[in-house]
Parts: structure tokens; sequence; C-alpha cells
């Protein structure tokens, strides 16, 4: 019981913040809709990937 407890706790903390991913990825894709430049790439994730083999 105690482990689906558990699940149930970490379910309901992850839930609200898939919901914000969701919600700023839509209005990125809005943004862009509307003519609204996108925001700049940062150069350290380009980086990162690259070295990541």
């Amino acid at each position: 019981m105690y482990r689906y407890l558990g699940e149930a706790l970490l379910l309901s903390r992850a839930w609200p913040a898939a919901l914000g991913s969701a919600a700023t990825d839509s209005a990125a894709l809005l943004g862009r809709a509307r003519g609204q430049p996108a925001a700049a790439p940062q150069p350290g994730l380009a980086l990162a990937a690259r070295r990541h083999y």
C-alpha cells in the first residue's frame, strides 16, 4: 500500500510541472505563429550536445 501511496504522491507533484512545461511549449508555438521571434538558443546546450558521444 505504501508503494502505491508514494507513487501517487510522486505523480501529484510531477503533474503540475508537466502542465507548466506543456503550457510553456504551447505559448512558444503560439508566439511563433503570431510572427514573434523564437527565443535565442543557448550556446552551452549545443556544445554539450556535440561533446556527448
